[in-house]
């Protein structure tokens, strides 16, 4: 099964000490994130909306990364993360 990628997505700063933003323009969908560190260890999953803070401040400096994917389409973002 192939993947549709999603377009418009935000991620800043990166690279963050604390928040990370998250903005997906143009939808008003659900999306699934899941976040991953350099081990491949899940580290985050949520259902968020297209505008999103989340708090990485209790995470290990290092880099991360991150996947969104809108319920409904199934498109996918894979963006790379560093917390410093």
């Amino acid at each position: 099964m192939s993947e549709h990628a999603l377009a418009n997505v935000g991620i800043n700063p990166n690279s963050t000490s604390d928040r990370l933003f998250v903005n997906i323009g143009g939808s008003a969908a659900s999306f699934d994130l899941n976040m991953v560190n350099a081990a491949g260890q899940q580290v985050m999953t949520d259902r968020i909306s297209n505008n999103t803070v989340l708090d990485l401040s209790g995470f290990e400096n290092g880099v991360y990364m991150l996947k969104i994917r809108n319920v409904a389409t199934g498109a996918v973002s894979r963006e790379r993360v560093v917390k410093q």
